[in-house]
């Protein structure tokens, strides 16, 4: 059972455009396809641009505010 939780909190992430966000509780974990590790932590400010991909952990439930750059 552990390992479909674990799996169901693998996520891939392919940014569009671009992706920026403030994460407001808890914390999660990229990993790119070079097998470099990205922590996502509580208030840090991101954003990624276009073509960007990873897999997206999360090991508790996860809260982030999205908002555009124009």
């Amino acid at each position: 059972m552990e390992n479909r939780d674990q799996e169901r909190r693998r996520v891939p992430y392919n940014v569009h455009d671009s992706d920026s966000f403030r994460v407001i509780e808890d914390e999660a974990e990229l990993e790119t396809p070079d097998g470099g590790k990205i922590m996502l932590v509580a208030g840090g400010v991101y954003s990624f641009t276009d073509g960007s991909t990873a897999i997206w952990r999360t090991r508790s439930p996860f809260l982030k505010f999205f908002f555009v750059v124009a």
